[in-house]
């Protein structure tokens, strides 16, 4: 999907986006990839085990809230989400002003309810007329379990992202068939099943 839309682009040329992203292996997984990857986490235990956990050296120019590989293609930003801005002129600026690439799986479903629309907000004054966004969305009867994570339908999210991003669904799947823990976790919360959608954003 990656290399259909960015057709001609090399990975280097690309940034990608990674909020509220732990220690997440997805990190790695682009940034192996050749990408610029810049990712935001609210833990600086967890941002420095990562770098440790993967065998990642640290430059040595790396001032605080942001901790860089030594090739300087991986930067993670520590801090609240709501604190950073791609405007350079802010006062806790990201590494780049807008991005290609948004992979957003567990951020947007972590966040409070009553912050999605600033999180929106956020996240579209980082898009750029080319930027795919990549949101990974659980899906579930709320009336059993209210979460979290903090579960949305397809109507739901289309009507939060719609005005400002196109929104289709490409992928769908149970997360019971695929993860016995998972599985086990939620069906003590009465849960029957969790649909784990993908969809892409696209800017309009």
């Amino acid at each position: 999907m990656l290399k259909e839309h960015y057709n001609g682009s090399a990975p280097e040329d690309l940034t990608v986006f990674v909020p509220l992203c732990g220690k997440s292996q997805d990190l790695l997984y682009f940034y192996n990839l050749g990408y610029l990857v810049v990712g935001v986490e609210y833990s600086q235990i967890a941002i420095n085990e990562f770098f440790t956990e993967n065998n990642i050296k640290l430059a040595s120019n790396s001032p605080q809230p942001y901790t860089k590989s030594e090739d300087g293609r991986l930067i993670l930003c520590q801090g609240d989400l709501f604190t950073f801005s791609g405007d350079p002129s802010s006062p806790l600026p990201l590494p780049v002003e807008t991005f290609d690439i948004v992979w957003d799986r567990g951020s947007f479903e972590a966040i409070h309810i009553n912050d999605r629309e600033r999180y929106i907000k956020l996240l579209s004054s980082l898009a750029n007329p080319k930027t795919l966004y990549l949101l990974a969305m659980k899906d579930y009867d709320k009336t059993v379990y209210p979460g979290p994570p903090v579960a949305a339908t397809p109507e739901e999210v289309k009507g939060l992202f719609g005005h400002v991003f196109s929104v289709s669904a490409f992928c769908s799947y149970d997360l019971f068939a695929f993860d016995e823990d998972f599985k086990e976790r939620f069906s003590a919360k009465g849960l029957k099943e969790v649909i784990e959608n993908l969809y892409m954003l696209k800017s309009v």
